[in-house]
């Protein structure tokens, strides 16, 4: 059975969230709604850009369009999870077309 992986150390101040999302007023009601509950959070519209900023290893929760430019929701997701397997990952997306 393979061995999970140890749970993120608490730390003072609020849970830092992570928004990556292309759309404008997506980002805006994800953002606003995470920060009435209080918590840190940083919005960037690129894949590429997130893997980035998801490398310092300072974000809590990262929630993903599936379709964002740079690099994919989905691909993303992986490649944060593979670096940081406590990562807690949400996946959105939009109505197709």
């Amino acid at each position: 059975m393979p061995q999970q992986p140890a749970p993120r150390q608490a730390r003072d101040g609020p849970a830092r969230i992570l928004i990556v999302e292309d759309e404008a007023i997506v980002a805006f009601v994800l953002s606003e709604c995470a920060l009435s509950m209080g918590f840190e959070v940083e919005v960037l519209a690129d894949g590429l850009q997130a893997m980035e900023r998801l490398r310092r290893g300072d974000v809590d929760v990262a929630i993903l369009d599936l379709g964002i430019p740079g690099l994919s929701g989905d691909h993303l997701a992986r490649q944060a999870r593979e670096q940081d397997p406590r990562l807690t990952i949400v996946l959105v997306a939009g109505p197709p077309g």
